[in-house]
């Protein structure tokens, strides 16, 4: 085994590229939950009497699901041993796309399921939790092993070889 490889790389490869599954998981399954008791259309944005604008359901559903998918499946570029010098990368970028689609959804949703039928949503200090989930990323970058270059010296004789008789 070449010396610049880690041998727990593989498995830490992999960890890293699960926690981004998480994100996709948890928008399907309060989906799943709330579909019931969630409007036709949600709350897309406030001022300072309440909901401004709507969107309806289905797209923001169909649009935090497709991100985070589109971002776990991203991730998975990073598993090869090839992505190594640009794994941590792929990692956090993916990371920072599906923590933002999920705190959408859950901000969103979550309000309004919260405020139930009769009452309008208080949206409140939630959208803070948006600007904190960017940093989602931040895990799977931790957990991903940093790439080892292997130093290479080269010889003259490596850049003028002697010819073959």
């Amino acid at each position: 085994m070449p010396e610049h490889r880690n041998p727990q790389s593989p498995r830490r490869r992999i960890i890293a590229v699960a926690t981004l599954w998480i994100p996709f998981l948890l928008v399907a399954v309060t989906w799943l939950t709330w579909r019931q008791s969630l409007p036709l259309d949600l709350p897309r944005q406030y001022d300072a009497e309440g909901v401004a604008s709507t969107i309806p359901t289905w797209i923001m559903i169909g649009g935090t699901g497709l991100l985070t998918l589109a971002a776990a499946t991203g991730g998975l570029f990073a598993l090869p041993y090839a992505a190594g010098p640009n794994r941590r990368p792929i990692l956090l970028a993916s990371g920072l796309v599906a923590g933002l689609a999920c705190s959408t959804w859950l901000i969103t949703a979550g309000v309004q399921v919260a405020a139930g039928s009769s009452g309008e949503p208080d949206i409140g200090g939630w959208p803070l939790l948006a600007i904190l989930s960017a940093g989602y990323g931040l895990i799977a970058f931790a957990i991903a092993p940093p790439w080892k270059y292997k130093e290479v010296v080269y010889t003259e004789e490596d850049w003028n070889p002697s010819p073959q008789a």
